[in-house]
């Protein structure tokens, strides 16, 4: 029985923050929702924008290879 409440006390510890970050996370995407509709309203290309986020998370040297890949195949099926 001992053992039992120490492990509750840890598992209610863990999903409060999950519960916590969870909250977090939203408040966040609002956040970057604002930003996105704000570059809009400034005629910026969101997906381009988007683009250039999710590119930028990769490793330079994988980034590099898609991008080459890309153009390659965009060379060859505009010829």
């Amino acid at each position: 029985m001992e053992q039992i409440k120490p492990m509750g006390e840890e598992l209610k510890n863990w999903v409060t923050a999950i519960e916590t970050l969870n909250e977090e996370k939203s408040a966040i995407g609002g956040e970057i929702s604002a930003i996105y509709k704000e570059a809009k309203k400034k005629e910026y290309n969101v997906k381009a924008i988007k683009e250039i986020i999710k590119l930028r998370q990769l490793e330079r040297m994988v980034r590099a290879e898609q991008m080459d890949a890309v153009r390659q195949y965009l060379d060859i099926i505009e010829r």
